[in-house]
């Protein structure tokens, strides 16, 4: 039977994985510019946009953001999006601390890891089969208390579509995916090798 924190610790391990995923790709101009490319966006107009904002989300400032080429309400829908992501990156650095102190005095690492791999890779595929329009309006009713509904002829519904996100989420967890399946499968070899060396002995 695991222990509780045994079982909060295995939690964790996603969270953490795919909450690094995020602010990876959040910050990695090269993975915008190439969905530009392959969604047929403006690229004049999405190469800046997505230079802009980046700079605008790398730090906990809370001022509205002047991005060129959106226009007032859609300034303000970013400086919400920014609180979101301050507040996610909270949720990251106390994930991160919470979890290097149940390791610590853990004394099933192995299994941590290996069923912190395994959930990893179960949760992508169980939110594959929820249609990603449904997650996607959830997640903005969740999150923001102000207008995140624009025309779709806005610049920034024209530069940033909902296929866009699709395509950010998606390589999301399938980074964590991959990172799950290397995780399982290193403690998975760790574990036999344990059960086969106390059998052996």
């Amino acid at each position: 039977m695991l222990q509780i924190k045994t079982i909060i610790a295995i939690v964790l391990i996603p969270i953490m994985v795919f909450l690094f995923s995020f602010f990876t790709l959040l910050s990695d101009i090269s993975f915008y510019n190439k969905v530009l490319v392959n969604n047929e966006i403006n690229t004049t107009v999405g190469f800046e946009m997505s230079k802009d904002l980046i700079k605008y989300f790398g730090d906990y400032s809370d001022f509205k953001p002047g991005i060129k080429y959106l226009n007032d309400e859609e300034n303000i829908h970013m400086q919400e999006v920014k609180r979101v992501i301050n507040k996610v990156k909270l949720v990251f650095v106390a994930s991160i601390l919470l979890f290097l102190i149940l390791v610590v005095s853990a004394k099933e690492t192995n299994k941590i890891f290996f069923y912190g791999g395994i959930l990893t890779i179960l949760l992508p595929i169980i939110i594959y089969l929820i249609p990603f329009e449904v997650l996607f309006v959830l997640f903005h009713k969740i999150s923001f208390v102000g207008k995140w509904q624009f025309p779709l002829e806005s610049i920034m519904i024209q530069t940033f579509p909902q296929q866009f996100f699709y395509d950010f989420a998606f390589n999301i967890f399938l980074r964590g995916l991959v990172f799950g399946a290397v995780l399982a499968g290193l403690n998975k070899v760790d574990l036999l090798f344990s059960i086969f060396s106390t059998k052996k002995s």
